[in-house]
């Protein structure tokens, strides 16, 4: 059971939250052809690569999981993966439209994480090969780059033995899983990747622009997103079943870059529901401000995964101050969001509504 004081805390923190609800009316990303298709298109992964044939405006990139094809027997809709493909689709106007999918793998790989390393200009994107209908046995991590804003993808590169020293310490054994959420480059350029295993969090960090990766000590956890804070430091948060504090997020901070977190600790943001929901972080400009409000996005619940609520933050995440619920009741699921370049102070947020995605580009002056 949660202390007395965390209770206290958590309370008091709640009381002093402002935010409102509203409706919009969000893009669908995926056609119902490529719906049909797929089954579900699920867990969102979003990056913004400098564009190469315009001055002013961006690549959006948007990964996702062709959940099961319907000429698949293997996988239903669960966690077996093995017969899920990374789909990619790409937006040249912020969002308003998306390029058809396309298919990046073959059956049987899934958990696609991208990140743009901005000192090569190119985007490094990871995934896992799965041989086994439990998601933490038998999987490999891959690699495969683009230097063309997604237009081509090198080879695929075997790099699991980069994150074997996660699986050999872990309590249960399991191998770590790829999962949803935010990864980041910190200001050094420091690549952070990560995944979980049954209860424990490995985050893998590179120096050499993906050549090679470190592992620190795997640490208790479940599904989590990482953001930089103003200082440098790096905060993760994460999925909160596992804890005392059952019903709320859970936070995490490192000051080493990632190698080395602190003791978990009961957020203030709750739940959707028992069980929890993958959910999004980013960092993004706010007019006036000296420094950039984190954000983070989940479905709000109470039971169901439906009504997806930003939260904000301006005292890098010892407070989340004010929130903005999007169409309440509509469902909503995973989340991924990213700051349009061309305009700090809009955040694109893309959420499943299964079985497609849904994108709206969202002001953020509502945070305060």
């Amino acid at each position: 059971m949660p202390r007395l004081s965390q209770i206290i805390v958590l309370l008091l923190l709640s009381s002093s939250v402002l935010g409102s609800s509203i409706l919009v009316k969000a893009k669908s990303v995926f056609s119902k052809n490529e719906t049909s298709e797929c089954g579900q298109i699920r867990t969102p992964e979003v990056i913004i690569v400098p564009s190469n044939t315009m001055k002013d405006d961006d690549v959006i990139i948007l990964f996702g999981q062709c959940r099961s094809a319907p000429a698949n027997a293997l996988s239903g809709l669960g966690d077996d993966m093995r017969g899920t493909r990374i789909v990619m689709t790409r937006s040249l106007d912020n969002g308003v439209s998306w390029s058809p999918m396309t298919f990046l793998t073959e059956r049987g790989y899934s958990v696609g994480a991208a990140l743009y390393d901005r000192n090569s200009k190119t985007i490094i994107l990871q995934y896992q090969k799965f041989l086994s209908a439990n998601p933490y046995e038998n999987s490999t991590l891959m690699q495969v780059t683009s230097t063309d804003a997604g237009l081509t993808f090198s080879a695929a590169r075997n790099i699991q033995h980069f994150i074997d020293s996660c699986n050999e310490a872990t309590p249960t054994k399991g191998m770590v899983a790829g999962a949803a959420g935010s990864r980041i480059q910190t200001s050094s350029g420091r690549l952070m990747f990560s995944g979980h295993n049954n209860g424990a969090i490995c985050v893998w960090t590179s120096d050499d622009g993906g050549k090679t990766y470190q592992t620190g000590p795997p640490i208790k956890g479940d599904e989590h997103s990482l953001v930089e804070l103003s200082d440098g430091r790096i905060y993760m948060n994460g999925r909160g079943q596992l804890f005392s504090w059952k019903g709320h997020r859970t936070n995490y901070f490192s000051s080493d870059g990632g190698r080395t977190w602190s003791t978990p600790s009961a957020c203030q943001i709750e739940e959707p529901n028992n069980f929890g929901c993958d959910a999004s972080l980013t960092s993004a400009t706010i007019p006036g401000m000296k420094k950039k409000a984190l954000f983070f996005a989940e479905p709000h619940g109470p039971v169901e995964r439906i009504s997806l609520m930003l939260h904000c933050s301006i005292d890098d995440a010892k407070t989340w101050s004010s929130w903005l619920e999007v169409n309440p009741l509509s469902v909503a699921g995973y989340s991924a969001m990213v700051p349009l370049r061309t305009n700090p102070s809009t955040l694109l947020v893309i959420w499943e509504k299964q079985p497609t995605m849904l994108s709206y580009a969202f002001n953020v002056t509502w945070c305060h």
